[in-house]
């Protein structure tokens, strides 16, 4: 039974990676095309843009993308019923979208991208459903291919309107409104979606159902939001746009951790709940959630000693700062990431109100620690107040799935987290002291973790040559 599991999870966490790390690999080359072609108060008002868009989408479409997800993985789901009501989204959001037009005409830095901002919203959203449809359905080698090809796709046409036209913020966007709208086609084609619309009826009880459970999501999506990016504007509003840019671009090595959690979370989340109701699935996750733990460290730790150095050539010199908010970011998404395996028992048990609640201690902290340490600590108070608000989840959490299986946040994997916070005070400490500390963490972490060491080698050298014997 647990091999045919990790087999499961082991199959799908690949096909995730191929797709991710290929999009994110991209997505790190352009980083110093944004930095090279628009300065800091450029890259920091398309930052903000972005942000507040993707920040619209849930609002607009109620979140249904989530629904379409969750409801899909149901045994005996019917997916072309599913498809209809996705794809049915799309005209109110087209429409309940040009509000956003005459709003941002109302903000002087931001009126002139206001038909740019309304044609990324919509056409990211309708890219947004269409992958997560495939992904419901599924077909993760398509949704795989489509992830790729999107942000292949966003790279080439930004070369070509950043590098090659010059156009800015403008062609920013427009790179990114060609690329959704392909996304779209392909969506199209691949989850058979009009053949759906003109043949499926409309199911309004289980529109009903599928609202129900993803418009509680929306303010759990907003709560989000003012974690992930609330920061951003008030640095913009108590400093300067410039130092939100900076801020923005200390996110990318974070997000390398990000990416990789990602893949697995996305992986795991089909094993939840495909296991879900076995007799042994409490001493499983846990298993899983040690080895998440483990994993997350190891990738942090060198991502953190380099950070300094890769900053040095991957940006230009007017954002090498941002890598002193790196350390701070790192220990918040090794957090985050924690809370977010913590939350698939939300997704396996349809609780919304487990999402929303746990979002709103964070927002809450989040807000109340922006207000106090920017302030007094500029940026670097930003960094700070996210990271404990991501703690603060990954503990409500923690006590509030109780209900559903006991986690447990072991002392080994708290000495585990201890070394990456080692690691994070050694970068601001002086040469030679920064080396010993760091070279003292990894080896605690090598001592700490040997189990798991030999237990993830191993098992993912069995299961690489299980899966090639299969293909």
């Amino acid at each position: 039974m647990i091999k045919e599991r990790n087999r499961y999870l082991f199959k799908n966490t690949v096909l995730f990676a191929v797709g991710n790390f290929a999009s994110k690999f991209i997505s790190l080359f352009l980083v110093p095309l944004y930095t090279g072609c628009m300065v800091a108060s450029e890259y920091g008002t398309a930052d903000l843009l972005y942000t507040l868009c993707n920040f619209l989408i849930p609002l607009f479409t109620l979140n249904i993308s989530e629904a379409v997800l969750r409801y899909s993985l149901d045994k005996n789901a019917d997916k072309d019923k599913i498809v209809k009501i996705a794809t049915s989204m799309l005209a109110p959001l087209a429409i309940v979208g040009t509000i956003s037009i005459p709003v941002l005409h109302l903000i002087d830095s931001f009126s002139q991208y206001a038909i740019c901002f309304y044609l990324y919203m919509v056409s990211a959203a309708a890219s947004q459903i269409f992958l997560f449809t495939l992904k419901g359905q599924e077909k993760l080698k398509k949704y795989t291919a489509g992830n790729v090809l999107h942000t292949f796709l966003i790279a080439v046409f930004n070369i070509v309107f950043l590098l090659g036209l010059r156009m800015g913020i403008t062609g920013y966007f427009i790179a990114y409104i060609l690329s959704n709208s392909i996304i779209v086609i392909y969506g199209i084609i691949n989850t058979n979606a009009l053949s759906c619309v003109k043949k499926v009826p409309f199911d309004k009880k289980l529109f009903k159902q599928m609202v129900k459970y993803s418009a509680i999501l929306i303010p759990t999506t907003f709560m989000w939001w003012i974690m992930n990016f609330l920061d951003r504007i008030m640095i913009s509003g108590m400093i300067n746009i410039s130092e939100s840019g900076i801020y923005a671009v200390s996110y990318k090595i974070p997000t390398i951790l990000s990416t990789v959690s990602t893949v697995f979370m996305q992986a795991w989340l089909f094993s939840a709940i495909k296991n879900n109701g076995d007799e042994d699935n409490e001493k499983y996750t846990n298993d899983v959630f040690k080895m998440l733990c483990f994993v997350l460290i190891a990738v942090s730790l060198p991502l953190l000693i380099l950070s300094r150095w890769i900053f040095g050539f991957y940006v230009a010199p007017e954002y090498f700062t941002a890598w002193e908010y790196i350390p701070s970011l790192m220990v918040g998404h090794i957090f985050m990431t924690l809370a977010t395996f913590v939350s698939t028992l939300y997704n396996v048990n349809k609780d919304s109100k487990g999402h929303l609640k746990s979002a709103t201690v964070g927002a809450i902290t989040n807000l109340v620690l922006n207000a106090l340490l920017i302030p007094t600590m500029g940026v670097q108070g930003a960094a700070i107040a996210t990271t404990i608000s991501y703690i603060s989840v990954f503990m409500f959490r923690m006590y509030d799935t109780k209900k559903y299986l006991k986690m447990r946040f072991t002392p080994k994997m708290a000495a585990s987290v201890t070394t990456v916070l080692a690691v994070s005070v050694a970068l601001f400490i002086p040469r030679p002291f920064n080396y010993l500390i760091n070279t003292t963490s990894v080896i605690a972490f090598v001592y700490i973790e040997w189990n798991e060491i030999k237990s993830f080698f191993t098992l993912a050298l069995k299961l690489l040559k299980r899966h090639q014997k299969e293909e």
